[in-house]
């Protein structure tokens, strides 16, 4: 899902434009670092325009809450 919102976010706040290239980059990772991801989507919840910016966290976090044994 994050390399979906990747490209469609329109670009016009750096949370959201950044977030989604960082939080992508970030997951393709073997291990997460949660730490600087939950950064991230800290930023991208208190910050970006748009629902898409503030939305876009939530799968991730949700599979991190709800599914931890998936991730490693």
């Amino acid at each position: 899902m994050m390399r979906f919102f990747k490209p469609e976010s329109c670009g016009q706040c750096a949370s959201c434009r950044d977030g989604t290239a960082e939080a992508s980059a970030l997951i393709d990772k073997p291990n997460w670092d949660a730490g600087r991801q939950a950064d991230w989507f800290s930023a991208m919840h208190g910050t970006s325009m748009c629902d898409l910016g503030q939305a876009a966290p939530n799968i991730i976090e949700c599979v991190q809450k709800y599914f931890p044994y998936e991730l490693g």
